[in-house]
């Protein structure tokens, strides 16, 4: 593997200190005076599925998601998306726009916008895990993002085998993960650049990742990552443009939608 990847919170520190900002419930609940507290895209798993997975869904048993953990955090989400100071869709360039002109106080985001947002933002700039949220029931979550890793790999059988070693060796080392780091963002896998002070104390998204990455989980197929992302669109529109009798009749499509 050469680079790692999740969702992690961005936030304006002028608005949000740390302690605020590891709490959905602070950041909500703070008078920002700004367009919004936060901003999100409903529509992606990366976002929807996390409030799940951190209420103990798991991708392996979709039948876990129309559990009454699922209804609780389909509640959630949904009183999320109706809060005027909330975006419930966002994408990477209205995110980095709002951060550029100060519109927004936070965001759900992939760490390949933390050079935008920090240049935006100057010293202001934060970035930490996703923060805690609390169900209707009373009990605090800690959301689980999707991890997404980026791997070099050698056919076995090729001809320039010895070659395409020596290739996946220079792509993969840790000078090339650095120089990644440095020039897209990308978050590297080797853990003596991702526990280097220096390297943390330049890229503090890779702090970030490193601590959401604790609490997530990774997509084991191909055929599995597409029916969570046609469910997770799905719904996410639904709740969005409130397309949807019931709660109940959004989650059991969504989990009809997670087994196919």
């Amino acid at each position: 593997t050469c680079a790692a990847e999740c969702c992690i919170l961005f936030y304006d520190r002028s608005v949000f200190n740390e302690e605020e900002a590891e709490s959905l419930y602070a950041i909500m609940q703070k008078d920002t005076e700004k367009q919004a507290n936060l901003a999100a895209d409903l529509n992606s798993a990366d976002v929807l599925c996390s409030f799940f997975l951190g209420a103990g869904c798991t991708l392996d048993k979709p039948e876990s998601f129309g559990s009454d953990n699922g209804l609780l955090v389909l509640q959630l989400i949904s009183e999320l998306a109706d809060r005027e100071n909330f975006i419930a869709e966002c994408d990477d360039h209205d995110i980095k726009t709002g951060f550029a002109k100060r519109r927004i106080a936070a965001a759900v985001s992939t760490p390949l916008n933390a050079k935008a947002i920090s240049s935006s933002l100057g010293s202001d700039f934060g970035v930490a895990k996703l923060p805690t949220t609390v169900l209707p029931d009373g009990r605090t979550i800690q959301p689980a993002a999707i991890a997404d890793f980026m791997l070099v790999a050698v056919r076995e059988n090729s001809e320039a085998s010895a070659t395409a070693h020596e290739l996946a060796q220079f792509l993969t080392n840790s000078s090339s993960q650095l120089l990644r780091l440095q020039r897209t963002g990308l978050i590297p896998t080797d853990t003596t650049l991702a526990y280097n002070d220096d390297v943390r104390a330049q890229f503090p998204a890779v702090a970030a990742v490193y601590d959401q990455l604790s609490y997530s989980t990774s997509i084991n197929s191909a055929s599995g990552r597409q029916s969570l992302f046609t469910a997770c669109n799905t719904l996410g529109n639904r709740l969005i443009t409130d397309n949807y009798d019931s709660l109940q009749a959004c989650l059991d499509e969504y989990c009809a939608q997670l087994r196919q």
